[in-house]
């Protein structure tokens, strides 16, 4: 863990601290690992309302006991529904399994109840998608602004390099380039390829998808 807090602190992360989306501040985060995994839900276009360690709810396990469960986050769908977030480093719900049950079981609950969704968000930091939220989230302040788009539309085509819009845009509007990614008015494969100028991005959709809170859920448990 250390290591990890010199690699976030070298990068100018906070191990806490509030994170905010556009005019709205999400609430305070505990540790690295949550505060990179909000990070990430930040970039689901389908999530609204996301608020950092909400108020508990109360839950009645298999033996009949009430208990009360603080989750890490909170938000609502798109579609409508409300949903509960655990965030945990990836893998240790396999190694904890009483902890495991636990959620499970959280689950179970909420889901004969029917009133929220239940999901876990695993991250591991040296993934792919996680550095380029990293990498990105850095730029989620700026705003994005047209630059980017409209030098794409000048460019053509169905993708282009980011390198391209680079050279397009007067070198004080890099910054709102990469915010047009961040944002995703650009879209690009971030769980495959590290962002880079070579790049390839493309309008939503078209080729590729913009990210969604399912890509990032390992598991539902309601």
């Amino acid at each position: 863990m250390q290591e990890q807090l010199r690699e976030a602190r070298s990068r100018g992360w906070c191990y806490s601290g509030v994170i905010p989306h556009g005019k709205d501040q999400w609430g305070q985060t505990d540790s690295v690992n949550e505060r990179r995994a909000v990070e990430g839900l930040r970039f689901a276009i389908d999530l609204h309302g996301l608020v950092v360690k909400p108020a508990a709810i109360k839950w009645i396990d298999s033996q009949g006991v009430e208990r009360s469960y603080s989750p890490d986050a909170r938000g609502q769908l798109q579609a409508g529904d409300a949903v509960l977030f655990e965030m945990k480093p990836k893998g240790i719900l396999q190694r904890n399994k009483a902890l495991a049950a636990k959620y499970e079981d959280i689950g179970r609950f909420l889901q004969c109840k029917g009133r929220l969704r239940f999901g876990l968000m695993e991250w591991q930091w040296q993934g792919t998608f996680e550095r380029n939220v990293s990498l990105l989230s850095r730029y989620w302040s700026v705003e994005p602004g047209t630059h980017a788009v409209d030098a794409f539309n000048e460019i053509g085509g169905c993708e282009v390099r980011l390198a391209q819009l680079l050279d397009r845009v007067d070198r004080a509007h890099w910054p709102a380039v990469w915010a047009a990614v961040a944002k995703q008015h650009l879209t690009a494969d971030m769980h495959a390829h590290p962002i880079t100028v070579s790049s390839r991005v493309s309008l939503p959709g078209v080729i590729y998808e913009p990210i969604v809170v399912d890509r990032l859920i390992t598991t539902w448990w309601a």
